[in-house]
């Protein structure tokens, strides 16, 4: 097995993609040369530069390797490469990979089209690269052909070791990370059981380090959704507390205490809109995009709208109740705080979302990550329903 090669032939590395390895890399340079790696004075990448270093492993006295969870290496591999270096977009592959350009399902495709067609995207030779199954490095070798062997978790476990073989202070940083953060709860449970089945021959290879039944649990944590509890919000000495409404003797609820680890947080401030607000409510319910929190905020409404939240029982609605009206502005910075979501959405009470307004919103931000902000046409309607003009 080929890997890199440091310390006068004494210790040996086998690099793999979305194991730390850049910065890895960066820290071997430091051991070989005594400085920091500058890609403008070595006129190269790190990878470039560690290309000359790769040698048969077998003669070193240590062998060392980084592994990591392959569904999660899989998600930093999407979030990096597909998102930050844009290496599924449209310009890339026209320049790059012109020959696979009309076989390419999605340009940036989101995180669940990149998994339901993860076979044609491999033949984009980055994509490949970063996303194969470690198996597929090792030269059909276990990983008792290492002598250490590291969780990706426990990098710092490396660090010393390699501090201490190398009489050295070592660090090794975080390089390549560049990205929003993906995690399990961004899958569905048809999505991860494709990652496993796709990454099945790693957990094999990992079997007593990462477990299929660990990830379940871990992603069954994650995805849960408990029993939200009613809030009632009052200002203390010009600060707003929160309250779980039915408990006697409530203690105050931090903020933390409110996330169901929503991807999209839908804000619908309301006052006095009983009349409307049940439209507006089941219009976000029946989203085609599911994965997200419904923060209803009661601003201090005289009519039936507070019963009318208390009444729905779903866990993905939060609903806020506040005694006094303070109006629109006020009641949306509050809900910004309890948000969870990586994307807020905006909704009042009076408005019907079309069924696909999420995930289309959603799709355009996920591919276009420069852009803060998107909206929508709309449609004026009257009290009878009747569409009246459109407007953009």
């Amino acid at each position: 097995m080929k890997g890199i090669v440091f310390g006068g032939g004494k210790f040996g590395y086998r690099n793999l993609p979305k194991t730390a390895t850049t910065s890895i890399m960066r820290a071997i340079y430091e051991i070989e040369v005594g400085e920091t790696f500058c890609s403008n004075t070595a006129g190269m990448h790190i990878h470039d530069y560690m290309r000359k270093k790769i040698v048969d492993l077998s003669a070193c006295d240590k062998r060392f390797v980084v592994v990591r969870d392959p569904v999660k290496r899989f998600l930093s591999a999407y979030k990096n490469r597909v998102l930050h270096h844009q290496e599924l977009s449209e310009p890339f592959i026209r320049k790059k990979y012109q020959e696979y350009y009309w076989d390419i399902p999605h340009f940036t495709p989101r995180l669940g089209q990149f998994i339901d067609e993860l076979g044609d995207y491999l033949v984009i030779w980055p994509i490949f690269h970063h996303c194969r199954p470690i198996v597929d490095y090792l030269d059909g070798q276990s990983l008792e052909y290492f002598t250490h062997v590291y969780k990706f978790e426990n990098i710092n476990g490396f660090e010393e070791d390699l501090s201490g073989f190398t009489g050295k202070k070592i660090t090794i940083g975080h390089h390549q990370t560049g990205g929003k953060n993906y995690s399990l709860r961004d899958l569905s449970k048809t999505q991860m059981e494709k990652l496993i089945d796709f990454y099945k021959a790693d957990y094999e290879l990992l079997d007593g380090i990462y477990a299929v039944d660990e990830l379940w649990d871990e992603w069954s944590g994650v995805m849960h959704d408990p029993e939200v509890p009613r809030i009632s919000a009052k200002e203390e000495k010009g600060e707003v507390v929160y309250y779980e409404i039915g408990k006697k003797d409530s203690e105050p609820l931090g903020i933390n205490l409110m996330s169901n680890h929503a991807l999209v947080s839908v804000l619908l401030p309301a006052y006095n809109a009983e009349d409307h607000l049940d439209r507006a409510v089941q219009s976000i319910l029946q989203q085609s995009y599911k994965n997200f929190e419904l923060i209803i905020i009661n601003d201090g409404s005289s009519d039936g709208t507070w019963d009318l939240i208390e009444s729905y029982n779903d866990p993905r609605i939060n609903g806020i109740n506040f005694e006094q009206n303070q109006g629109l502005v006020q009641r949306l910075n509050h809900g910004l705080k309890l948000a969870q979501g990586k994307y807020i959405a905006r909704m009042d009470a009076d408005d019907i979302a079309l069924p696909k307004r999420l995930e289309m919103q959603v799709d355009f931000m996920d591919r276009n990550p420069d852009y803060g902000a998107c909206g929508t046409a709309i449609v004026n309607f009257g009290e009878n329903g009747k569409r009246c003009k459109m407007a953009y």
